[in-house]
């Protein structure tokens, strides 16, 4: 398997939708400490990076791929987070964006256990529930 750092926007769009209605969303992702857009994007950046470093062991996984710090990504991501405009996304591109940061984000030992992927069980369960006919 390889693994890539995604976009910054693409993990500030997750963030952004992941935190958009705070009345229906994260139930344990807010007992993570994940109760912030900001402390979003930075679970999903550091998730990212982690993955990144495990595949390609020894490496400095945003200078690797990016040519910046890992800290330079993250505040990328938190950027990208703040400034997220949700309104050309339609239901299946962030399903899309969710998959893909799933399979770049899953190279750890311990994936399914972290806060990151909390988080994208949020978001697909809030894509199911956005479906027509699911009350």
């Amino acid at each position: 398997m390889s693994a890539y750092l995604m976009n910054p926007s693409e993990i500030g769009t997750l963030a952004a939708y992941a935190t958009q209605d705070k009345s229906t969303q994260f139930g344990a992702c807010y007992n993570k400490g994940l109760d912030e857009l900001s402390d979003v994007a930075e679970c999903l950046a550091l998730a990212n990076i982690e993955s990144v470093e495990d595949r390609y062991k020894g490496t400095e996984g945003a200078e690797k791929f990016m040519g910046i710090s890992n800290a330079e990504f993250i505040s990328q991501c938190l950027h990208s987070a703040i400034g997220a405009n949700l309104t050309p996304y339609n239901p299946g591109q962030i399903a899309r964006l969710a998959a893909t940061y799933d399979y770049q984000a899953s190279e750890p030992d311990g994936w399914y256990d972290s806060r990151a992927f909390k988080v994208l069980t949020v978001i697909r369960e809030r894509l199911v529930r956005g479906l027509p006919g699911y009350d």
